[in-house]
């Protein structure tokens, strides 16, 4: 289980994500156009990511093989 949950964690990390007050964020639509705009982000240019916990989002092998075996 720690697997997949480090699994997940780095995915938030790699997509530019980040934790904010305990909560996995995202950039927002408007923090993206900061980003193409190359302006620093701050933690209002982030929103909660709502698919964080969704298992077909965590990148990792076996889980991953568990879910096409089992849906």
């Amino acid at each position: 289980m720690i697997d997949c949950i480090r699994a997940r964690d780095q995915r938030l990390i790699e997509t530019g994500g980040k934790w904010i007050d305990n909560v996995p964020k995202v950039i927002s639509n408007n923090g993206r156009k900061k980003q193409r705009a190359g302006e620093t982000l701050a933690d209002n240019d982030y929103e909660k990511d709502t698919n964080f916990g969704k298992l077909k989002r965590i990148p990792y092998p076996p889980l991953q093989d568990f879910l096409t075996k089992w849906t």
